[in-house]
C-alpha cells in the first residue's frame, strides 16, 4: 500500500498544482485505478480513487473520504477474450469495504471492487492458476454518472519451470559451509522476480503440552529483472544465513520443545507493466527530480498488471537437522526431529 499511496499522492500533486485551472470552477475527475491481478487467487480486489483539485495544502483533503472516493458506485468488470476479441466470459465486480490504515489518506473503511472467478485454469503441485495465459483479459470501468468508460488489456503470466531445487524432491539442505542457488526459466511476459524461503516450525511448552504453536521465519533471497535473451535465471544464497536467521529470530528459553515444519520456496513474478509502475512511483535518486508518471489505462490513471506466485515445499534434510542440533548458533534452541507421522 506504500507504493500505491505514493503514486496517488504524486498524481494529486500534479493535478492540484496547475496554474492554468480555475480551482473554484467545476472539477473534472479522473479515476485512479490500482488493479493488480493475482493469477493464483480466486478473488481479486481492485481499488479505485479519483483525482481532485484542492485550494491550499492537499494534505488537508486526502484525509477526507469525499475528496478521494467516488460518491457513487462504478460499474467494474473483467472480460476474458479469445484471439479474435470475442468475450468468452465476463466477471462483474461487487463492492466490499475493508478497514485500511491510510497513511497520508484517511484511516477507516475503504471501498474495494471485488471480482470472484468461477473456474481455475490449472493446478500444479502447490499452485493453482485462475487465468489462462493463452487468453487476453480486459478491465472495464464505467462511470455510471458521466457515461465514460475506461479500459485496459493484458495477458496473464504462465507457469514456469524451477530446476533447482526441483519441485519433485522431498528434502532440502542448508549447511553453514556451503552455498547454493535457486534456478528457473523465465516465463513469457515475466519481468521482475523475487525469491524467498519461509521456514515453518512448531513450539510445544512443557506447561501446556496439548497446545502446539506454529511459527514462521522468512528468508529473503533477492530480486532480479529479466532482461531478455537466455531464459535461464538464478539467485545464489549462503547456507550459513539459515542458521543466522534461526539464531536471530528464535529466543533461547527453557521449557519448550521445537520441531521443524516445511521449508517453502516462493518465487514471485510480475509483468512489465508492474515493473514500469514501480520505477515511475519510486523516489528519484537523481538531482533532477522530474519523473514521468505511468498509466496503462485508457483516459485514466493507474495500472492494470499481472503477477504470479510459484511455490514448492520441502522437508529439512537429516544433515541440516543434525547441524541445527550441533551448531553454536542453534544448538540451544531445543529443536527435535519431526513430529511423528509428519506429512
Amino acid at each position: 500500500m506504500a507504493k500505491y499511496s505514493l503514486f496517488i499522492l504524486i498524481l494529486m500533486l500534479l493535478y492540484s498544482c496547475s496554474t492554468e485551472v480555475d480551482i473554484t470552477g467545476k472539477a473534472e475527475h479522473k479515476p485512479v485505478i490500482y488493479a493488480i491481478v493475482d493469477v493464483n487467487a480466486k478473488t481479486q480486489l481492485f481499488k479505485i480513487h479519483r483525482t481532485f483539485l484542492a485550494d491550499g495544502n492537499i494534505y488537508n483533503y486526502t484525509t477526507i473520504p469525499d475528496s478521494i472516493f467516488y460518491p457513487y458506485k462504478l460499474k467494474v468488470k473483467l472480460q476474458e477474450l479469445n484471439a479474435n476479441g470475442q468475450i468468452l466470459h465476463e466477471y462483474p465486480a461487487d463492492t466490499v469495504h475493508i478497514f485500511t490504515q491510510g497513511g497520508n489518506f484517511f484511516t477507516g473503511y475503504h471501498p474495494y471492487y471485488r471480482i470472484r472467478l468461477t473456474n481455475y485454469y490449472q493446478a500444479f503441485n502447490a499452485d493453482t492458476f485462475w487465468f489462462n495465459p493463452n487468453l487476453t483479459y480486459k478491465l472495464v470501468v464505467l462511470d455510471t454518472v458521466t457515461g465514460k468508460s475506461y479500459e485496459a488489456t493484458g495477458q496473464p503470466l504462465s507457469n514456469f519451470e524451477v530446476s533447482k531445487p526441483s519441485s519433485y524432491q522431498t528434502y532440502i539442505g542448508f549447511t553453514s559451509s556451503t552455498s547454493s542457488s535457486v534456478d528457473w526459466k523465465a516465463t513469457p511476459g515475466g519481468k521482475i522476480y523475487e525469491v524467498k524461503f519461509i521456514f515453518d516450525y512448531f513450539e510445544i511448552f512443557d506447561e501446556n503440552p496439548q497446545d502446539t504453536i506454529k511459527k514462521s521465519i522468512e528468508w529473503y533471497i533477492g530480486k532480479i529483472n529479466y532482461i531478455g535473451g537466455d531464459p535461464s535465471m538464478s539467485i545464489g544464497y549462503n547456507g550459513i544465513t539459515f542458521f543466522d536467521l534461526l539464531q536471530k529470530n528464535i529466543p533461547v528459553i527453557s521449557g519448550v520443545k521445537r520441531y521443524p515444519g516445511y521449508v517453502w520456496l516462493i518465487i514471485s513474478v510480475a509483468d512489465e507493466n508492474m515493473d514500469l509502475y514501480i520505477k515511475a512511483s519510486s523516489p528519484s535518486n537523481s538531482i533532477v527530480q522530474d519523473k514521468l508518471s505511468f498509466t496503462n489505462i485508457s483516459d485514466a490513471l493507474g495500472i492494470f498488471a499481472f503477477r504470479l506466485k510459484k511455490t514448492a515445499k520441502y522437508k529439512l534434510s537429516s544433515t541440516t537437522l543434525q547441524e541445527i542440533f550441533s551448531n553454536e548458533k542453534t544448538k540451544d534452541l531445543n529443536f527435535n526431529g519431526y513430529f511423528p507421522n509428519f506429512q
